[in-house]
């Protein structure tokens, strides 16, 4: 079978994770968990609907990393 051949890796980005948690999704926002930052730890963020590809897509590329993701675009409560 052609997909037991494949490299996880290959096929799934691990680093990053995107998670509909509240109901009303695109009012709240999706949350993002990074299972790997630049120092080897686990965090997540809570970003608006519309910018999680871009940001996800930077951060693949490495236009920017987690922190100036977070910093930059991350919904604190309550200011959505």
């Amino acid at each position: 079978m052609e997909l037991a051949a494949r490299s996880f890796d290959d096929d799934f980005e691990w680093r990053y994770f995107v998670a509909a948690d509240q109901k009303d999704w695109r009012k709240e926002g999706l949350t993002v968990v990074t299972f790997k930052d630049f120092q080897g730890n686990v965090d997540t963020a809570r970003f608006r609907a519309s910018d999680v590809g871009l940001i996800l897509v930077n951060l693949q590329i490495g236009n920017s990393d987690w922190y100036e993701q977070k910093g930059c675009f991350g919904i604190r409560e309550g200011t959505l």
